[in-house]
């Protein structure tokens, strides 16, 4: 028996009420997750109304790659080599794909919600904040993982897309080398400062839609000249990093979306 037929399921349990069955329906866990079915993706096993109240049971992971990430701060694990470091956001990004594939965005990307199970694969969790792609003006602001946010999040866009994902998975291969978020801060107008000062300040030209963000919320962005490029920024931000991998990472921490 394979390790996906033998794992044991958990059960996720919503702490709202909801009055009937259909009302369920509109929980992207419920509506999105079942359709995206993909190795790495977790698998829902079955979805249960029950008292007014809903259970989700999906495969059982070991941990999370946040908690990989911790055993790798305290010393109880070495860190990571590059062929674990690709293998690791293959499966993110062949997850990611997955999604979009559906023409559905995740929104919620971060190491708390990508799964690790026995094979040592990746498998991305948590559909709660999921959205439907097509949908130009989203119905709430996006609420994921402050440290993980594009810069068009940061500045409160309501017409963001699948971008966000791309944003997010390339703050995740950052902290494979740093061990800690790339970005960093208490707000979200922090942390697009913190994007700025280490990716260097898009100019007007470059991402018009950003500065009427700023400008229609009262926000100066500040400025910090971009006198290389990007990867060489980050080359210098992370030592251990190769030219190939830095450029790379330069493409998914784009500020334009576009």
């Amino acid at each position: 028996m394979t390790s996906e037929k033998a794992a044991t399921a958990q059960s996720n349990k919503f702490k709202k009420r909801f009055v009937s069955p259909k009302a369920c329906k509109s929980e992207p866990e419920v509506s999105i997750l079942p359709c995206v079915l993909h190795y790495n993706i977790v698998k829902v096993r079955q979805i249960v109304y029950h008292k007014h109240k809903l259970y989700i049971a999906m495969d059982c992971a070991m941990d999370t790659l946040e908690d990989v990430f911790e055993t790798v701060r305290v010393g109880t694990r070495v860190r990571f080599t590059d062929e674990r470091i690709r293998g690791y956001m293959m499966d993110i990004m062949e997850g990611v794909h997955a999604i979009h594939s559906k023409l559905y965005m995740h929104c919620d990307i971060n190491p708390e919600n990508i799964l690790r199970f026995d094979n040592k694969r990746l498998k991305i969790g948590d559909f709660g904040s999921a959205q439907v792609i097509a949908n130009e003006e989203r119905l709430h602001s996006y609420e994921g993982a402050r440290s993980y946010r594009a810069p068009e999040l940061t500045l409160g866009s309501l017409s963001y897309t699948e971008a966000v994902d791309i944003f997010a998975c390339g703050c995740i291969l950052a902290e494979f080398f740093l061990l800690e978020p790339i970005f960093q801060a208490k707000t979200s107008k922090e942390i697009f400062m913190a994007q700025c000062k280490i990716l260097g300040t898009p100019s007007e030209e470059d991402w018009p839609e950003g500065y009427i963000l700023a400008d229609s919320d009262d926000f100066d962005i500040p400025y910090y000249p971009r006198n290389e490029p990007v990867a060489d920024r980050l080359m210098a931000l992370i030592p251990e990093i190769s030219p190939q991998c830095a450029d790379l990472l330069s493409k998914m921490l784009e500020f334009n979306p576009k």
